[in-house]
């Protein structure tokens, strides 16, 4: 069986969801999902550095992402 795939919220990257971090809401603030279990909607940013900085800086586009 495949691996469900994924769109990075800051690249627009596709990948298998093993291979990306899982963010949901909480405090006012994207919060890292470890074991991907945590409820409510997620959203999924690549592993890189880079993309994470530039998904934790995009304010702007948290509204859309977890439809606050």
């Amino acid at each position: 069986m495949t691996e469900p795939v994924r769109t990075c919220a800051a690249c627009g990257t596709k990948r298998g969801k093993g291979e990306m971090q899982r963010f949901v809401w909480g405090d006012e603030q994207p919060v890292r999902d470890a074991d991907g279990r945590c409820k409510g909607r997620g959203a999924y940013c690549c592993r890189d550095e880079i993309c994470l900085e530039r998904f934790l800086s995009q304010k702007k586009k948290w509204k859309r992402l977890f439809r606050l």
